[in-house]
C-alpha cells in the first residue's frame, strides 16, 4: 500500500468508526472524541486552563524565530511547542539552543 493509500484508508477508517461512535448518543465517555480534538489547539488549552485557574507558564504566539530566541533567553526552563509536528520540526529542533520538551 502506498502512502497515499495509507492516509486515505486511515481517514476513511477514522471517519467511518468514528460517525458510528458518535451516533451512540446514549454512550458514557472517557473522552469524548470533539473534547479530545479541542485539546489539539494550544492556545486553546491555555485559554481553558486559565479560566479553570489553573496556573498556565509565560507563553509566546509567533512564527518570529528572533521572538522566540529573545523569549527563550528572558525566561527561565523555555520549553518550546509546535503546533503539530511537521517535517521540518526535526531540522529546527536539532539547530536549537533552547532544549526540547
Amino acid at each position: 500500500m502506498s502512502e497515499a493509500e495509507r492516509r486515505y484508508a486511515e481517514s476513511e477508517a477514522r471517519l467511518g468508526l468514528g460517525g458510528l461512535l458518535l451516533s451512540a448518543h446514549n454512550a458514557l465517555w472517557v473522552n469524548h472524541p470533539g473534547r479530545e480534538a479541542d485539546a489539539d489547539y494550544k492556545p486553546h488549552q491555555l485559554v481553558t486552563a486559565r479560566r479553570c485557574r489553573l496556573r498556565t507558564p509565560q507563553t509566546l504566539l509567533t512564527n518570529e524565530p528572533d521572538a522566540v530566541w529573545a523569549f527563550a533567553a528572558a525566561t527561565a526552563g523555555s520549553c518550546p511547542k509546535c503546533w503539530a509536528p511537521t517535517s521540518s520540526t526535526s531540522r529546527v529542533a536539532a539547530r536549537s539552543p533552547i532544549p526540547a520538551c
